[in-house]
């Protein structure tokens, strides 16, 4: 954007040859006085040029580009004939006004500059969605280890409350309050937990290592996630609903408007090129250099150059059809895009809504569990229960726990997700 902001205004160069050499051997017929005839005679010649030219080159709002240029150069020069070698020397001076103005192809310079315009704009905006990307990748990385740090949790205290429960059990038996069978159970559920909790410890190291390669840390860095649940804080779903235009749209919206001024500008091209040249010089060519103050010869020109494509076979139909089908499906390609996108901006923000109230409903059916696991606990120590159903409620409670806390990364993923695809206005 730079560059192309740049190009807007005088573009300044400077060349030199310092110098340019040149030795060469021609053959040609001079008249030889003595024989009164033409002889096929091998002329050397030669000369060494020091030229420096200076450049100003200029874009007009209105299509045209304007050159203006000096050039200044000495020159020393020689050949050889039958008469013997012959050497000058001359200076030159040459002040010289090109202006190009193109025909029948719209304003190049202008649409130039809107093209690289919309590049800068369709940058921006993939900046900003690979920004978003980035964030959301780390989000989920995170509340993936979320996950399994609380799940570890969950697993730790369900292995807690079996193991109290085998104690119990163990101190009923021996004293001949239940059967066997009951104590074996609980040993058996015992061991199932302590499988599970192996199984959560190693799915929290693995998301740990997932962070820290993401984070670019060593593998054994050391990593302690402190989570704020924020599942009580309600997501503001007025900034964003579906007919809300997308930073996706955008970019396909300014990549259709890039298209149609490159195919216009195509279309333009494939049927007539033309041209027209204006220049004023002043060449001024004399001996010494203290003579180039002179005003030398004034010379001055128009061309009109066209260029009319008269039979090509097809070529020339086929090809401007070919611009104009990529267009079109490129309009096809945005419409079908932007349907995918509001639907998945509904299908985003049904799963927040719905995170949201199975939070409501888990909680409320955890606190009855926990209500439940209390008196099946206190109904087994006084041999009202056998161990099945204390083993029931217990499991019931670590369902529950689990339940309410995939809800809650559910919605933080949610909301993640919704950040992400928000409209730029509504962030």
């Amino acid at each position: 954007w730079h560059h192309a902001r740049g190009m807007r205004l005088p573009q300044i160069r400077f060349s030199q040859d310092a110098p340019a050499w040149r030795e060469s051997i021609d053959e040609r017929f001079l008249y030889d006085s003595e024989t009164g005839k033409d002889s096929l005679t091998r002329v050397p010649s030669g000369d060494i040029r020091w030229q420096s030219r200076f450049d100003i080159n200029q874009a007009m709002t209105w299509g045209a580009t304007i050159d203006i240029s000096s050039r200044v150069y000495q020159r020393r020069w020689y050949w050889t004939g039958l008469e013997g070698r012959e050497e000058f020397e001359e200076y030159s001076l040459l002040n010289r006004v090109l202006l190009n103005q193109p025909i029948l192809a719209g304003n190049p310079v202008l649409r130039d500059h809107k093209i690289n315009k919309i590049d800068f704009m369709r940058g921006q905006i993939n900046f900003e969605l690979q920004k978003r990307e980035v964030i959301y990748n780390l989000k989920s990385i995170y509340y993936g280890q979320v996950l399994a740090e609380e799940a570890l949790k969950i697993s730790r205290s369900d292995l807690k409350r079996g193991q109290d429960a085998k104690e119990l059990a163990e101190r009923k038996f021996n004293a001949g309050l239940i059967p066997e069978i009951d104590l074996m159970r609980i040993q058996v559920d015992l061991a199932r937990r302590q499988g599970g909790y192996s199984q959560s410890q190693a799915r929290a190291e693995s998301a740990r290592e997932r962070l820290r390669l993401l984070l670019g840390l060593p593998l054994d860095q050391p990593i302690e996630v402190r989570f704020q649940d924020d599942s009580d804080k309600l997501f503001n779903l007025k900034s964003v609903n579906d007919t809300d235009k997308r930073l996706e749209i955008e970019a396909e919206e300014l990549n259709l408007e890039r298209l149609e001024m490159q195919t216009d500008a195509s279309i333009m091209d494939k049927r007539i090129k033309a041209s027209m040249q204006f220049y004023y010089e002043i060449d001024t060519r004399r001996d010494k250099f203290a003579e180039l103050s002179e005003t030398g010869n004034q010379n001055r020109g128009v061309s009109l150059h066209f260029e009319i494509p008269l039979y090509g076979f097809g070529t020339t139909v086929s090809e401007i059809e070919n611009l104009k089908i990529a267009q079109r499906k490129s309009l096809n390609d945005m419409k079908n895009r932007l349907t995918n996108l509001q639907a998945d901006t509904r299908r985003a923000i049904r799963d927040l809504v719905l995170a949201r109230k199975r939070i409501d409903i888990v909680s409320a059916s955890l606190e009855l569990s926990k209500k439940s696991l209390t008196i099946s606990e206190s109904r087994f120590e006084n041999g009202l229960i056998n161990s099945r159903e204390l083993i029931e409620s217990q499991s019931e409670l670590t369902r529950g726990n689990q339940e309410l806390l995939n809800a809650r990364i559910d919605y933080e993923l949610s909301m993640a997700y919704l950040e992400r695809i928000a409209p730029a206005d509504n962030r």
